[in-house]
């Protein structure tokens, strides 16, 4: 399995925080400033390292996950296999003719929230 640096990770962090699935979605495949590696490109890939990055994020207690408001129970892996179990199996069906068009869908079983700090230090959550 292909490594991925902590600092390609705190990029992908600091460009989609505050942002939809369907944005971190759309970084993963141009991520600026950081060539995606081979075994990343291809639809099954991509979503390999989309999931990499969601649980990186959720494993540092940066992104929650939730929907229509209400935060979903369960541990971090089932959280990620709820997700990934309705997931869709091409490129096709996550853009659904538009840009990730899926992730805004009522099939999409979640949404992130990201566990944020405003210039105060105080952390907020941004229901994105």
């Amino acid at each position: 399995m292909l490594e991925v640096s902590e600092e390609v990770f705190d990029e992908i962090y600091f460009n989609t925080q505050g942002m939809s699935f369907g944005g971190v979605w759309s970084y993963t495949k141009y991520c600026p400033g950081w060539a995606v590696p081979e075994a990343f490109s291809g639809f099954d890939g991509r979503k390999d390292f989309f999931f990499r990055c969601l649980k990186r994020f959720m494993d540092s207690n940066l992104l929650m996950l939730h929907k229509a408001g209400e935060v979903i129970d369960g541990s971090i892996e089932d959280k990620l296999n709820l997700l990934n179990d309705r997931f869709p199996s091409s490129e096709e069906g996550v853009d659904m003719g538009g840009d990730a068009v899926w992730f805004y869908t009522d099939a999409c079983p979640a949404e992130p929230a990201w566990i944020l700090k405003g210039e105060d230090g105080v952390e907020f959550i941004d229901w994105a």
